[in-house]
């Protein structure tokens, strides 16, 4: 089989790497000091790990250019600012062209990169992209969309972890928030949007076995780093980080096993059965791989259509294409 994990350097990305291929979490900050002791996937299986911090820490930390002993999965390492639409498609471009997924497929797509962005004020990044929307929804929409015909060779799985089924704040005619800006709204949307790119993607496909499934996942609050890079002031960051998300954070590690996983390999067994029931080949999904129903946006075909033609084209402009 063949997975790849984005975000998976650091927080969830980093224990769902472990649990997969059955090693120590070390840097997934996680209350636990391990994972499965053995690897998930088939003998001779790779998992690409995609993420900032890939440096030797991350190498050794993986073991990136060896095996597992128990089950010889092998891992690869991509450097990746998920900010930057061009460097996601250089990265898909570069998966795509591998060997491995050339011949099978991609098997599993990850995507654990998002956080909740408490900046005050409105920042774009150099594509011109307003920064939450990209790091949280169009980097999601345009690796999905750039592996779809690797996931659907392999009938390959998609699992987005963000916010799945929470509903909220959302305007259609405004999904950068260039007007208004306000950072809570604005990561609230952008859950909103994956919600309906994921509805829209399952909507697109039969349910049967050989379609590609699409999830979208809300973990629960984590015990992660993510309130480092959250831009939250130090005074309240330290407190939060210390005291308050070992307490009622999930581990990562759990996340990973209990939620991702099952996801991932078709594992979800009831609750994964709850939450499909409401779509074609996906579905949202609470802690515990809880099915969400739909909310009115995500039953609106007009809405979702003129969402994923706007996302098209601003994934197209910062490409340059």
């Amino acid at each position: 089989m063949n997975i790849l994990v984005v975000g998976g350097t650091g927080g969830l990305g980093a224990a769902t790497v472990a649990a997969l291929r059955g090693s120590a979490v070390g840097g997934a900050s996680s209350s636990s000091s391990s994972s499965s002791s053995a690897s998930v996937l088939p003998p001779h299986s790779h998992v690409f790990v995609a993420g900032r911090r890939v440096d030797a820490a991350a190498a050794a930390l993986f073991n990136a250019n060896g095996k597992t002993a128990q089950m010889s999965t092998e891992v690869s390492f991509h450097k990746l600012d998920v900010t930057s639409m061009q460097e996601c498609a250089r990265l898909c471009d570069n998966i795509a062209a591998d060997k491995r997924v050339a011949e099978r497929g991609l098997h599993g797509l990850v995507l654990t990169a998002g956080n909740f962005n408490f900046a005050l004020s409105r920042r774009v990044t150099d594509e011109g992209l307003e920064q939450t929307f990209a790091l949280n929804y169009l980097s999601k929409f345009l690796i999905i969309n750039r592996l779809l015909p690797s996931l659907m060779k392999a009938s390959g799985s998609v699992v987005s972890v963000l916010a799945g089924g929470n509903g909220g704040f959302f305007d259609r005619n405004d999904i950068q928030m260039s007007k208004n800006y306000n950072c809570v709204k604005q990561a609230i949307q952008t859950g909103v949007l994956v919600d309906l790119m994921t509805i829209h993607l399952a909507s697109l496909y039969p349910e049967s076995t050989e379609a590609p499934k699409f999830y979208h996942l809300f973990p629960g609050l984590m015990n992660t780093d993510n309130v480092r890079n959250a831009n939250i002031p130090a005074f309240a960051a330290a407190p939060l980080k210390m005291f308050i998300l070992p307490l009622v954070g999930r581990n990562p590690s759990a996340v990973a096993e209990e939620d991702v996983i099952p996801l991932l390999l078709g594992r979800s067994g009831e609750g994964g059965a709850s939450g499909r029931r409401y779509y074609p080949s996906g579905g949202l999904f609470h802690p515990g791989l809880k099915g969400v129903p739909a909310y009115k946006e995500l039953v609106d075909a007009e809405t979702r259509t003129r969402v994923w033609e706007e996302s098209h084209a601003l994934a197209k402009a910062a490409l340059r294409e």
